[in-house]
């Protein structure tokens, strides 16, 4: 039973000219998702989620966007 927890979720795609800042509707979505799907695995343990921790891999972390943008539509 989870109790209390927290989760910081740190966009770092926020310079000028990222998808997050100058991108569309559907890009900040993506963004969000990806994210959350980060939250939900680190609330609620390994495998919670297909989102997998990324840290400071880009090529997870592109992986892990491509995965929503081809689930959600």
């Amino acid at each position: 039973m989870l109790v209390s927890s927290s989760v910081v979720i740190r966009v770092n795609n926020t310079s000028q000219g990222a998808s997050f800042v100058s991108g569309t509707a559907y890009d900040w979505a993506v963004t969000i998702l990806h994210e959350l799907g980060h939250a939900y695995w680190d609330l609620y343990g390994e495998g919670a989620s297909k989102i997998t921790p990324d840290g400071k891999d880009a090529a997870v972390s592109q992986t892990n966007s491509d995965l929503i943008r081809s689930k959600c539509k």
